[in-house]
């Protein structure tokens, strides 16, 4: 009786024991750039995606800011989260954090979360990139 049990014991004792998480620059990355603006106010939207998260995440948080430094554009994130000690179900989550877009003059930037590079038009098309 007890050997069907063990395969659920083996899913669930990833949650069994409580512990931070920190998860800082990595994820999926969208950049949702919107018509031109005034230069005083941002140009679009980041949303950052976390990778797979513990269903039994509870104390949630959820940030990124962005930099621009010459044509490379930084974004940084940080997903945290506590597990719980009690015993759950094993299913990705995911965590979202947004962020404004800052109002680039025209050209091409280099877009940098993480160890995810890639290339932005200002005033180009909504494009996503990085890991899950």
């Amino acid at each position: 009786m007890l050997r069907p049990l063990v395969p659920l014991a083996l899913l669930t004792a990833g949650c069994l024991f409580g512990h931070d998480v920190v998860i800082e620059d990595e994820g999926t990355v969208c950049v949702n750039q919107l018509s031109p603006a005034t230069l005083d106010s941002p140009l679009g939207l980041i949303e950052v995606s976390s990778p797979c998260v513990s269903a039994c995440a509870t104390n949630v948080s959820a940030s990124c800011e962005v930099g621009v430094s010459g044509d490379v554009v930084t974004i940084r994130s940080r997903f945290a989260y506590d597990d719980t000690d009690g015993a759950c179900i094993a299913l990705c989550g995911q965590l979202q954090a947004r962020c404004d877009m800052p109002t680039l003059p025209p050209g091409s930037y280099t877009v940098r979360h993480g160890d995810d590079l890639t290339t932005l038009e200002a005033g180009g098309a909504p494009l996503c990139f990085g890991s899950e």
